[in-house]
């Protein structure tokens, strides 16, 4: 497989993609990665070790790790650890490819799940064969703990851990992700365990059907927030309709469109997306996707609101059934209006939400609206969840 080189944009929405996924994924993912580098070791005479505390405190201190990297060493007894080029190759068979080195070890990624090889590590966890043991050495400055457990018993493992709850999400991911992946799991909790997981907050900042939005109110709205992936992907959609940051809020927006020069320069600027292979993260965190072309927020202001525009998150190609590029403007332009009346229908049904004063979700419909605006026609008010 062919070897890249990651930047520390591609490690953090690695990370962030691992977060999201639903936990019945993240562990079939693991255990098939795990399973199958264990038997194309041994095949070469060697053992696969977890190494770091958080691959130790999965099996015997009780915490499931939510870590999107495993620690692994490769290990012999009668020959150590094996060679660089020998490594190389034993991953490459397990169907792994390179995508960095640093001095923390070497990255391997597999179906998005990383594997680091560590050096030797005092604190490992075995994947082998036999029955599971534990010898906890405990001193005034550190614990040492020793493991040894089938993949088997890592599999056993896992899944009582992820039957006893999902209290793994504590402050990993924002109140949002975490309603939204207990929707998924078709989990139903107590009161007690929400609080927990501090969704009690969330509930009480997002627990009705929204309110009404009047235009002075919707012109206020900054159209960024303050989430990472505005800088990690989303930054090049942004800047063209903000005049390179510049501009804040939606009004500021809607009154710099206005004049014909102005929209003019960002015409010259656009870049329309074209057919590009898609990568099996989930859309939001695609750079495969967000870096194709500028102008999916644009494309929205210039074409308005149109009727069947699929969600990017549920889309696995960049061609709709016709072979036209989806959410470029000629594809918008294929695509019938929506009447007023379907505008109001949507907004009442579906509220933005509106974080600390800025957009945090629906920005294509509000771009919509600016174009709305921009053209002469009246403002049909959102309705807002908002924090």
């Amino acid at each position: 497989m062919g070897d890249v080189r990651w930047d520390a944009r591609d490690f953090r929405l690695n990370e962030l993609a691992w977060q999201f996924w639903p936990r019945t994924r993240q562990l079939s993912r693991r255990i098939e990665i795990l399973t199958r580098l264990s038997e194309v070791a041994a095949r070469n005479g060697f053992h696969v070790y977890l190494t770091d505390r958080p691959g130790v405190a999965a099996f015997l201190l009780g915490r499931l790790t939510d870590a999107s990297v495993d620690a692994v060493e490769l290990r012999s007894a009668n020959r150590g650890a094996p060679a660089p080029a020998e490594t190389g190759h034993i991953m490459q068979n397990a169907g792994f490819r390179l995508v960095e080195i640093n001095a923390t070890g070497s990255y391997f990624e597999q179906s998005l799940r990383l594997v680091r090889i560590a050096e030797r590590n005092r604190t490992r966890t075995r994947l082998g064969t036999g029955r599971k043991r534990r010898v906890i050495e405990s001193s005034d400055r550190a614990h040492a703990v020793y493991a040894a457990v089938s993949v088997d018993d890592l599999q056993k493992f896992l899944t009582e851990q992820f039957l006893e709850g999902v209290c793994y999400v504590k402050d990993r991911l924002s109140g949002r992700r975490i309603a939204g992946f207990l929707r998924r799991q078709g989990i139903v909790c107590g009161a007690a365990f929400l609080k927990a997981l501090a969704l009690d907050s969330y509930a009480r900042r997002f627990a009705n059907r929204g309110e009404k939005v009047s235009l002075d109110r919707f012109l206020s709205f900054r159209l960024l927030d303050d989430s990472e992936l505005n800088a990690l992907v989303r930054w090049p959609h942004f800047n063209l309709i903000t005049d390179n940051g510049r501009l804040r809020t939606i009004g500021e927006i809607v009154e710099f469109m206005k004049h014909d020069e102005n929209m003019a320069t960002i015409l010259r600027n656009a870049r329309d997306p074209v057919s590009v292979k898609l990568s099996p993260y989930p859309r939001h965190l695609d750079r495969s996707f967000w870096e194709n072309g500028n102008a999916f927020f644009f494309n929205c202001v210039l074409s308005g609101f149109r009727c069947d525009v699929p969600s990017y998150e549920q889309i696995d190609s960049m061609l709709d059934e016709r072979g036209g590029v989806l959410y470029s403007r000629q594809y918008y332009s294929r695509l019938p209006a929506m009447s007023d009346v379907v505008i109001a229908k949507l907004l009442r049904e579906k509220p933005i939400e509106v974080t600390n004063g800025a957009v945090s979700s629906g920005r294509h419909r509000v771009c919509a609206m600016i174009g709305h605006l921009i053209s002469g026609r009246q403002y049909l008010p959102f309705w807002a969840l908002t924090a």
